[in-house]
């Protein structure tokens, strides 16, 4: 019987570390490199080949350190309504749930987002 080992996430900020780590080593397999720094093979591929995509989420990562980054249906909608909540913030305005979700849902309208439903779901989503 073969045993399933348990999943571990690693957040892009740690990926980055590692790349900055396999980039220090000297030149040598990417096997042997693996055994070095302590990892599996194939998850040191992955990342030494996604690169460019792990230091742009690092870049983009505003101020949260999420393990999995997930993106809304519509990414669009979902920045003008954190640049919105940001700017209500920042002029000490009150923001609760309702106030954002049709805050949410104006802002879809005006992006032509017609299907757009700001759900109970969506915004305990976006709590997270």
């Amino acid at each position: 019987m073969k045993l399933k080992r348990a999943w571990t996430d690693v957040t892009a900020s740690e990926k980055l570390e590692l790349l900055e780590q396999f980039k220090k080593l000297p030149k040598m397999s990417e096997r042997k490199a693996a055994e070095a720094l302590k990892v599996k093979c194939g998850f040191l591929r992955l990342v030494i080949q996604n690169e460019a995509k792990v230091r742009a989420e690092v870049a983009e990562q505003r101020g949260n350190n999420r393990k999995r980054h997930r993106i809304g249906k519509n990414k669009d909608v979902e920045d003008g309504r954190y640049d919105w909540y940001k700017f209500a913030k920042w002029r000490s305005v009150t923001v609760n749930g309702p106030i954002l979700r049709q805050k949410s849902e104006q802002l879809a309208q005006q992006m032509g987002y017609d299907d757009f439903s700001a759900t109970e779901g969506w915004f305990n989503r976006w709590k997270v």
